[in-house]
């Protein structure tokens, strides 16, 4: 009976690896623009935002969402502190994006680059 169990268990844990494990490993960034409607930068830079929309999986946080905000950030362990802020998030980690808002940079740091 216990060879059954650990067999069971061994068979369990093989599966989880190669499937779950891996895949987590694998998953796609989901890219993340924290913006305030008040603030002058996020409407400048809103066109190339929805630009980019044609071409990654984008979802937005409005600030004065503020339920929406502090989950965002207590599920990553980020504090946003300016606007707009951009975020890759991706395996449960929140990289933020640090360099100028243009097309082609966003794009590189959208696919890890």
């Amino acid at each position: 009976m216990y060879e059954l169990i650990i067999f069971g268990i061994i068979l369990f844990s093989l599966i989880y690896f190669l499937f779950y494990a891996r895949a987590e490993r694998f998953e796609q960034p989901q890219i993340v623009l924290v913006y305030a409607d008040w603030c002058s930068a996020c409407k400048q830079f809103k066109p190339t935002w929805e630009a980019l929309k044609k071409e990654f999986l984008l979802s937005e946080i409005n600030s004065d969402d503020k339920d929406a905000l502090h989950a965002f950030e207590q599920k990553h362990n980020v504090k946003v502190e300016s606007f707009p802020s951009i975020y890759k998030v991706q395996n449960g980690k929140a990289i933020k994006f640090d360099s100028d808002r243009t097309p082609s940079n966003l794009k590189a740091f959208f696919k890890g680059l």
